[in-house]
């Protein structure tokens, strides 16, 4: 917070300086023009040249009242251009300057940084997958190429390497080596496909999710190694079908997925290795009496996918659970599964 405060500080001195040397032009141009009777261009001229010290000759002979109006435009309007020109050099220092510190600052806690997720692209849809990480608390950093962008993500104390996504350095950087998962939203198909296979030739076991912009590009981007591809265009459009079929659903999911500010939301836990729910069924394990999820869906080990599984369904390590309950029933579910 405090360098924010000497940054609006900072702006508001350089708007008084300014507003005071407009207020010094106004005079000494109305001054020459009372007084000598110039016009007002070789008035403003005269007020120029004597402010910006320039040091050309007197546009017409002055008599003294018009000296005494020069000598006020000296004294008021060079101290006042000085003062102006010193609070922009540093405001674009001050700028300048925070940035360079919170982005190094920013370049060492990535280097500590593990299980995080690689946001590739902060346009229109990265920014909304940002925010929603924000919100989940999560750990993760963009990559992005733009200035502004990268100035207005550091603001909010976003993680950030600026580069190329499709290079393997800016992965690195990034801290691909160590990281959960990596999504490209970049409104440019093949440059999706170039991320992908980079960051799958770099890591075999990262979860890829990908934004395609057209029908075509989906299955180039899963052999390019995308675990999702996710059309926001197909994706929307039948969210929309279906808030007018079946409206109830959408409201209800909506909830759901609304992450910390819902009430009840929707994970999904694998079962490891030693686990205590390891070889008991879902009636032995009691998770609704227990914990206080209920299981909706369970993906077996071998990939079998099992609706609404009976309370005959045993449960192994790799096994995945879908489940519906409140924030501390799933974090005491997370605890059972480890």
């Amino acid at each position: 917070m405090p360098a924010p405060q000497r940054n609006i500080s900072a702006l508001g001195q350089l708007k008084l300086g300014a507003l005071f040397l407009v207020v010094v032009f106004i005079l000494g141009t109305a001054g020459f023009h009372l007084v000598e009777e110039w016009s007002i261009f070789d008035a403003f001229y005269m007020c120029l040249i004597t402010i910006t010290t320039i040091g050309y000759g007197e546009v017409h002979r002055l008599s003294e009242t018009g000296r005494l109006v020069n000598s006020f435009v000296i004294l008021f309007g060079v101290g006042a251009f000085t003062y102006t020109a010193a609070q922009i050099m540093h405001v674009m220092v001050q700028q300048e300057l925070g940035l360079f510190l919170k982005t190094r600052t920013m370049a060492r806690s990535l280097e500590k940084m593990t299980d995080h997720f690689i946001v590739c692209g902060a346009g229109r849809l990265g920014i909304r997958i940002v925010r929603r990480l924000l919100d989940a608390k999560a750990n993760f950093v963009v990559i992005e190429q733009s200035d502004v962008v990268i100035a207005q993500l550091a603001e909010v104390g976003v993680h950030i390497v600026k580069g190329d996504a499709t290079k393997e350095e800016t992965l690195h950087k990034a801290g691909i080596d160590r990281a959960q998962g990596l999504v490209t939203t970049i409104g440019n198909d093949p440059q999706n496909v170039y991320i992908c296979l980079t960051a799958r030739e770099l890591r075999s076991d990262l979860c890829i999710v990908a934004r395609a912009n057209s029908t075509e590009a989906e299955d180039r981007l899963r052999r390019a190694g995308a675990i999702r591809v996710i059309s926001p265009d197909r994706i929307g459009s039948q969210q929309m079908a279906d808030a007018l079929l079946r409206p109830a659903v959408i409201d209800f999911f909506d909830d759901i997925m609304k992450g910390h500010d819902a009430e009840i939301i929707m994970d999904g836990v694998t079962i490891q290795p030693g686990s205590t729910l390891e070889d008991q069924t879902l009636k032995e394990a009691r998770l609704p009496d227990r914990v206080g999820v209920n299981v909706i869906r369970v993906k077996l080990a071998n990939g079998t996918i099992k609706h609404q599984p009976s309370g005959d369904t045993v449960l192994h390590a790799g096994d995945h659970l879908l489940v519906v309950g409140d924030h501390e029933a799933l974090r005491e579910l997370k605890e059972l599964c480890c």
